[in-house]
């Protein structure tokens, strides 16, 4: 069988199993025996505590063997999230609060008010070379599962801030955020000027991403990983199960937080200076930690933890890699999609910086639009019949365009997160200089798609008559992704072909 076999079982096997009373995932993995891992591929089903059979109703009971291929049994805790709640600290002694310049992974971070949880690592965003990310778990920023993301400041180490920005340590805003079956992920966009390097802290350079198999985590080729937390620092482990299903709890080990899918297990190394004490890979304020393997490539995020005991030592839960840029990139709505890819570097020491010409609310504040150049544009624009259509639309709703924005919290804030100021920026620039080309994307996404979510904002706070017009000019707006102003003027007239906007 192949890993693609095994996961199909799995599958058709994982409802019946989870309603198994005490069972709370279900994966593939080594099947133990007498606590040592062989080299059977086995349905590892994961309970609470093991009983005697004699004390098991036979509804009770997990199969030996599903289609073929033999169970094991695995004692572990409920995972939970390992964020921290504010005041609240797990290891202290190993703590790391630091304030790191330039950002990097396995940092600290925090949204102000929130737990603290980590950096895992950096993102860049195909076709926007404006927008570095740096990703940590939904559940370090938001308090629900279901919570989404508002355009919130996340900072490192802290959510500290201050009105004059004198002592901030906020670092960036929330650009997308996603917690459901497969992630639990939100990806802060950097500030403009922010220095930053493509590692991980105590690692070095990432090199590349890697899918970890079922068969390379199964012995002989057993599959060892590490990570660098908030809270334990650079942890080594083993990767023992892939494809798991189940269920995680939030920190009060009570509520249900949510129920994930192809889950990686990681075993944690034991401790050298103290053989036999149980240990842990990751702990409260972990969470969002990278995942790498030994040529620091990653395979995955660290969303949860299994928590030692007095007896066993706690394993980490992540996602794989794959899944986060899978996500974001093919599965979610057309308008919501980035092309987010793991930052890489060559050799340590690679200190980049955000661009910080367009950034949306800095740029703003710093180069306001001045009549001149806003009197230029419309001038350029109404050299063809349909642009001086849309000017004639703008003069006729500008003023309860700017009230919207500027007046009304919803649109403002649909404005900044959709990359409304930023786009419009783009524009007078182009307009300014022959050589400029507006973006492929803004803020990660298609222009159109920027422009859909502004359009419903306005459309639902604004007259009758804007929504009207909005609806009716949405359609006929031309592509201007990478193009010049001289190409963009030039499109604009190629519409003369088809019918005169009335």
């Amino acid at each position: 069988m192949d890993e693609r076999d095994y996961l199909a079982i799995k599958e058709r096997a994982v409802e019946r199993l989870l309603r198994i009373p005490g069972v709370h995932a279900v994966g593939v993995g080594a099947k133990q025996v007498a606590g040592e891992r062989t080299g059977d591929v086995a349905i590892a089903v994961f309970v609470e505590r093991k009983r005697p059979l004699a004390e098991l109703a036979p509804e009770e009971r997990v199969p030996e063997e599903i289609e073929g291929v033999k169970t094991d049994v695995v004692e572990m805790p409920v995972p939970t999230t390992i964020q921290t709640g504010p005041g609240q600290l797990f290891g202290a002694s190993r703590v790391d609060d630091h304030e790191y310049r330039p950002i990097r992974g396995g940092s600290a971070c925090a949204r102000p008010g929130q737990g603290h949880g980590t950096f895992g690592c950096l993102f860049t965003v195909a076709g926007d070379p404006n927008t570095v990310i740096a990703a940590t778990c939904h559940h370090v920023v938001y308090d629900h599962c279901s919570d989404v993301a508002n355009h919130e400041e996340v900072g490192q180490p802290s959510g500290e801030t201050s009105s004059s920005r004198c002592c901030s340590d906020i670092v960036g805003t929330v650009l997308a955020a996603q917690c459901d079956g497969q992630v639990d992920i939100a990806l802060v966009k950097l500030n403009g000027g922010e220095d930053w390097l493509a590692e991980v802290h105590e690692v070095g350079p990432v090199r590349a991403t890697h899918f970890v198999t079922t068969a390379e985590a199964n012995p002989p080729n057993t599959y060892p990983v590490k990570k660098r937390g908030r809270t334990t620092a650079l942890t080594g482990g083993a990767i023992t199960h892939t494809g798991t299903t189940g269920t995680i709890l939030e920190a009060d080990r009570v509520t249900v937080h949510r129920t994930y899918t192809n889950g990686m297990v990681i075993a944690p190394n034991p401790d050298p200076a103290s053989p036999g004490t149980p240990t842990d890979f990751g702990l409260g304020g972990d969470s969002g930690s990278a995942v790498l393997n030994e040529f620091d490539m990653v395979v995955g995020i660290l969303f949860g933890a299994s928590f030692a005991t007095a007896t066993t030592s706690g394993s980490g839960f992540a996602f794989p890699i794959k899944d986060l840029i899978d996500k974001f990139a093919e599965q979610l709505p057309v308008g919501q999609r980035i092309e987010i890819r793991v930052a890489l570097a060559d050799r340590a020491g690679d200190v980049r910086t955000v661009p910080t010409a367009m950034a949306a609310d800095e740029q703003a504040a710093a180069a306001p639009i001045t009549p001149g150049a806003a009197a230029a544009l419309e001038q350029e624009i109404r050299t063809t019949a349909r642009g001086a259509w849309y000017a004639d639309l703008y003069r006729r709703h500008r003023d309860e365009l700017a009230a919207l924005v500027h007046s009304n919290r919803r649109v403002t804030v649909v404005w900044h997160r959709s990359g409304g100021a930023e786009l419009l920026q783009w524009l007078v620039r182009a307009f300014s200089r022959p050589d400029v080309r507006v973006p492929e994307r803004i803020q990660g996404r298609p222009i159109r798609a920027c422009l859909e979510e502004l359009a419903a904002a306005v459309t639902r706070h604004g007259s009758a008559a804007l929504g009207a017009d909005v609806r009716s000019v949405l359609p006929t707006l031309p592509d201007v992704s990478g193009l010049t102003e001289r190409e963009i003027v030039e499109r604009l007239k190629g519409a003369q072909l088809e019918a005169a906007p009335v």
